[in-house]
């Protein structure tokens, strides 16, 4: 998969050195069911049959209900960190979180080393 998909919902997405799937969102964009479902198709076709930890960028992007049902799924991501600038964005991120749980574990940050930490430390991942 390229990592500049032509449809352009993704500024960027592809595995970086330390093995963690990076997804920026496309500034400007409202995330719906079928954009999700485009989304995780794209991660799972990257990761083909390895399971990745995946950091998001823009986790202050509209998403639907229908998106964050999508997100909901089983998919190859093993954990995910939502990178966000604000307590505005935390509080919008963690009620999508009590709404519509996430297969895999999932957590908000506002400092990118913090996410990065937390996505590769064997003792949390138990």
């Amino acid at each position: 998969m390229s990592s500049e998909p032509d449809v352009g919902y993704f500024a960027s997405l592809h595995v970086d050195d330390l093995g963690v799937v990076r997804l920026v969102w496309a500034s400007g964009l409202r995330i719906t069911g079928e954009i999700a479902e485009y989304a995780i198709r794209a991660v799972d076709e990257l990761n083909g049959d390895t399971r990745r930890p995946m950091l998001i960028v823009g986790s202050e992007t509209p998403t639907t209900r229908e998106a964050r049902a999508v997100f909901g799924r089983e998919s190859s991501v093993t954990r995910i960190a939502m990178l966000g600038r604000s307590v505005v964005d935390r509080t919008i991120a963690n009620f999508s979180l009590f709404v519509n749980p996430p297969a895999a574990p999932t957590r908000f940050f506002t400092e990118e080393d913090a996410a990065l930490t937390w996505l590769l430390d064997d003792d949390a991942r138990g």
